[in-house]
């Protein structure tokens, strides 16, 4: 079984979709924590319907980032980590 944290900061579709996934049995894995730097996300919001644990990064800093990440992350047993994030930008 794969124990997941998912990056997510837009609506979550990608996020609802995994969800759905996990509960068509489609996929092995439980979702341990959903991790946003949009406190406004509404991929947070599919998480607590979940009751999916979620996690906001205030940070701005990168190297605070990642210790904030990592003292967060050190209370999962996570062994894989999903970016659902499709940047517009990114598509031409």
């Amino acid at each position: 079984m794969y124990h997941l944290v998912v990056f997510a900061s837009g609506n979550g579709s990608t996020l609802q979709a995994i969800i759905d996934s996990i509960g068509n049995k489609e996929l092995v894995a439980k979702i341990e924590l959903v991790v946003s730097n949009n406190s406004n996300s509404y991929a947070l919001e599919r998480a607590k319907l979940a009751n999916i644990p979620t996690y906001i990064i205030q940070s701005k800093d990168f190297n605070k980032i990642d210790l904030e990440l990592s003292k967060v992350l050190s209370n999962y047993s996570i062994n894989l980590i999903v970016l659902a994030r499709i940047f517009k930008d990114d598509w031409s």
